[in-house]
């Protein structure tokens, strides 16, 4: 007989917690962080839909591969997680309604929309504030004139500026400088994981020059750092960092300054110049290695998946060894640096996609086992891209696959995301079309955008001019891997030996949608009758070399 593995203090205390979800919701504050990934996984293989929901709502880390763990489709569990992503969107602010004028306002891990934004510049009882903190709320597809004209109102008591992970641009920072140039008492600000360049970096500097009072300085790694796909370069990052400093130094003489990248995606660390180089766990590993760093930190892309910036998903494919032998490692270092309360919901990214996620591996330990029974050559496994796909606050990541009878879950799903297009960024990676309408099809496309599809597999018995209907939108998939078309009939009419000018130019439309492909790869037609006669013309379209062709 064999003895049977006792319940650890750590399982036997979840289970505990889930016994009484009201015990567990008011808890949730006070949990230690490295609980939470384990706990979730209970409840949500339990069927704690209260918890469920309130652990989506506070979740403290950047990404949650929720679709890891729903394996079997089931309704109900869904709407509880969308339930909490819900509640993590309805987090709003009503300056209107303040008595007194404020010192302090900090609106942190949330969406402000463009009217939310311009309430800030229109209430008095803000004129007066010497604490601003807007912490990980999205700027990028604001305008952000009305913070500039509440910079200028709090100009003479302004003392600490937060505008950390925001996600500006050269231009958002463009129509601030002026307004910071006169916050005269600001003596702390922070502009960390923010997309400047170079000479935007150095305009700032430049007119913080009466800016005497200047003691905690924190400002993004220039653009410039960065390659065409992204990743840094640490030797160009320390040149121009220490070239920035050098620029200031002419000016004034900074106390505390630093210059970072971004949050490292595996060891939850920065790299930081402040006068001397200090490099991240993961940097740190492989320098000491003696390994092109660049090189060794490049994850694998191509496949659609997003980035999760703070994500601890441990190693990939690429990297077994940091992720086997110093996962443990990284996690302890990622939770003594952060000290992160549960309720101050940083989460970014709701990954719907149903494949292996090392998140869990990483997080819940060997104690939970794996997510699925496939071996780990067969399992498909999410990896991470670098700061270029990092911007919105909140992203859902789902992949599709519509067939004439949509069940339940993907009913709710699509319903819930159709009334929320607005305020989420929706991405669907990996999509398959089965025998639908176009207005459907375009109805989906819609919500989530065509760019960010990588794999698209169309079956359906369209006819030429169906498909010419299509055709923009199938040109709107410009990062476009893998395309499967199948099958498509040449004629509505019958009309043997020839086709009419009207299918010409439909044929015509079509196929030059092919030029508008910057990545593709694999490409497979199936019964595409139309093509006779016109492989040619297609083949001259591509703009990337192919790997697999496929014509049957």
């Amino acid at each position: 007989m064999s003895a049977q593995t006792p319940p650890t203090l750590l399982k036997l205390a979840r289970q505990a917690l889930l016994r009484d979800e009201t015990l567990v919701m008011s808890a949730l504050d006070k949990l230690p962080m490295e609980l939470l990934p384990a706990l979730f996984k209970e409840a949500l293989t339990g069927r704690h839909t209260m918890t469920v929901k309130a652990m989506v709502a506070a979740w403290p880390f950047p990404c949650l591969p929720v679709g890891a763990l729903m394996k079997t489709p089931d309704l109900e569990t869904l709407q509880a997680v969308l339930a909490g992503v819900d509640m993590q969107l309805q987090r709003k602010i009503h300056s209107r309604c303040l008595m007194a004028p404020l010192e302090t306002l900090s609106i942190t891990s949330c969406n402000l929309s463009q009217s939310d934004l311009n309430s800030l510049s229109e209430c008095p009882k803000l004129f007066q504030l010497k604490h601003l903190d807007l912490k990980r709320v999205c700027l990028t597809d604001l305008d952000v004139r009305p913070l500039q004209i509440l910079l200028e109102n709090v100009a003479d008591t302004l003392q600490s500026l937060n505008l950390e992970s925001c996600w500006m641009m050269d231009s958002h920072l463009q129509l601030l400088i002026p307004a910071l140039s006169k916050c005269t008492q600001l003596a702390n600000v922070s502009f960390y994981d923010n997309d400047f360049s170079m000479h935007n970096l150095t305009n700032l500097l430049q007119h913080t020059a009466n800016l005497s009072k200047m003691n905690v300085e924190q400002y993004p790694a220039p653009l410039e750092c960065h390659d065409e796909l992204g990743y840094i370069s640490i030797e160009r990052f320390t040149q121009l960092c220490a070239e920035l400093i050098d620029r200031l130094r002419a000016i004034r003489q900074p106390k505390c300054i630093s210059f970072a990248t971004l949050i490292c995606a595996r060891c939850g660390e920065r790299s930081v110049y402040d006068q001397e180089l200090r490099l991240c766990v993961c940097q740190q590993s492989t320098v000491q290695g003696g390994l092109d760093w660049q090189t060794h930190y490049n994850c694998e892309g191509n496949d659609g998946s997003l980035a999760f910036p703070l994500s601890p998903c441990g190693g990939t494919d690429e990297d077994p060894l940091l992720g086997n032998l110093q996962g443990s490692s990284i996690r302890s270092r990622y939770m003594a640096a952060k000290k992160v309360s549960p309720q101050e919901g940083k989460l970014q990214v709701l990954d719907l996609r149903k494949k292996h996620h090392e998140f869990w591996s990483i997080w819940t330990g060997e104690e939970d086992g794996d997510c699925s029974a496939e071996t780990p050559d067969e399992q498909q496994v999410v990896k991470v891209l670098p700061r270029y796909a990092l911007r919105r606050c909140l992203k859902v990541v789902a992949d599709l696959c519509l067939r004439p009878r949509v069940d339940e879950e993907q009913t709710c799903f699509l319903q819930w995301a159709q009334q929320r297009k607005d305020s989420i960024q929706f991405c669907c990676p990996q999509m398959t079309i089965w025998a639908q309408p176009i207005h459907v099809i375009k109805e989906v496309l819609n919500v989530f955008h065509p760019e960010h599809i990588r794999e698209f597999e169309l079956n359906t018995h369209w006819n030429v001019f169906m498909l010419a209907d299509f055709a923009p939108c199938l040109g709107q998939m410009r990062n476009l891997h893998k395309l499967l078309l199948a099958p498509i009939s040449k004629n509505v009419f019958k009309i043997s030996n020839r086709t009419t000018d009207r299918e010409d130019k439909c044929i015509h439309k079509f196929i030059s949608q092919f030029s508008r492909f910057n990545c593709l790869q694999h490409l497979s037609l199936k019964s595409v009758y139309f093509l006779r006669d016109r492989i040619n013309q297609l083949l001259r379209c591509l703009m990337t070399p192919l790997e697999t062709l496929s014509m049957t």
